[in-house]
């Protein structure tokens, strides 16, 4: 059910207060990963490395990343402010067949990304998440107010609905069993959960 209130929401859920701290949240999110890329090293891979938001993909792929995967990475986070730039909602689907076309993105490092098991759902993620660290945005104050401005639960549930996982980042590194890691606490692998049907409830 759409809450909208100001009669310019995209797909009936995305408000453009929402809109705009997503884009700009999705853009900022790449430059600080193309900064962290400058001193990564060209031919090693790097066992869970310190870049930026790596942090919202599964265990598994962090434990040797190559350069270029996270390039991939960076390349599907700009499709999804690529997409929010054009006015189209940006469920993983379309991030997934669109990375393939946004101008000046490496192509081969975004099918590395996906080989090694990326997913748009876990980029995108990554970026709902990260709205929450920009929030003085210039320019939101002079967009008309909504009532799904930020609404998060909801925006999440209309972007994820046709999505085989539901992701739930950041994951820490632990053992597949569940076992406790070295924060002391006990992590286990949410990565594939889903949010029950009423019918399930």
């Amino acid at each position: 059910m759409s809450f909208c209130s100001c009669h310019a929401c995209i797909g009936g859920c995305l408000s453009p207060r929402t809109r705009l701290l997503m884009l700009e949240t999705a853009n900022v999110s790449a430059d600080l990963l193309r900064e962290s890329l400058s001193e990564y090293p060209e031919a090693q891979a790097m066992h869970d490395p310190d870049v930026y938001l790596i942090n919202f993909l599964p265990p598994d792929m962090r434990m040797e990343v190559e350069k270029d995967l996270i390039v991939g990475f960076t390349n599907y986070i700009e499709t999804v402010a690529y997409l929010l730039q054009q006015n189209q909602l940006p469920k993983p689907r379309m991030i997934t067949s669109c990375v393939k076309c946004v101008p000046n993105t490496n192509k081969e490092a975004s099918a590395l990304f996906a080989s090694k098991g990326g997913l748009s759902e876990y980029c995108l993620d990554a970026v709902l998440d990260a709205c929450g660290n920009f929030q003085n945005v210039a320019g939101l104050d002079s967009l008309p107010e909504c009532a799904n401005d930020y609404q998060w639960d909801y925006l999440r549930e209309v972007l994820f609905a046709n999505s085989e996982i539901w992701p739930c980042g950041p994951y820490s590194m632990f053992d597949a069993s569940g076992e406790q890691d070295d924060d002391g606490w006990v992590h286990y692998d949410t990565s594939n959960w889903k949010p029950k049907d009423a019918s399930e409830q």
